[in-house]
């Protein structure tokens, strides 16, 4: 089983989701999210997450092409599309830019 972890604030509750064996720890750009991070904090967190983890960048708010270059500014190892806002043409924008794309619906 895969185990990803999202909406992490800190760099103690990426400590703890690790060392519990997430294999990948989310963390969230979202102006319409309680989970949503500023950029500055997301790259602060991004670099705490240790080899071995996969980071992903989770976006429901920004537009996919724009996501993709962000999460591949950041180092990110995956981009998760949250909603149903995002379409067929915003996977392929995404992916021209980022290619390992990942989607999400509540």
């Amino acid at each position: 089983m895969f185990v990803k972890v999202c909406g992490l604030g800190t760099t103690a509750d990426i400590d703890v989701a690790v060392a519990a064996g997430a294999d990948a720890v989310g963390l969230v750009i979202s102006g319409t999210s309680v989970r949503g991070l500023d950029r500055d904090r997301v790259v602060r967190l991004a670099a705490h997450v240790p080899p071995g983890a996969l980071s992903v960048l989770v976006v429901n708010d920004t537009p996919a092409a724009e996501a993709a270059r962000i999460a591949g500014d950041l180092g990110f190892g995956a981009l998760q599309l949250h909603g149903t806002a995002y379409r067929e043409e915003d996977f392929a924008a995404a992916a021209e830019v980022f290619p390992r794309l990942w989607r999400a619906t509540s």
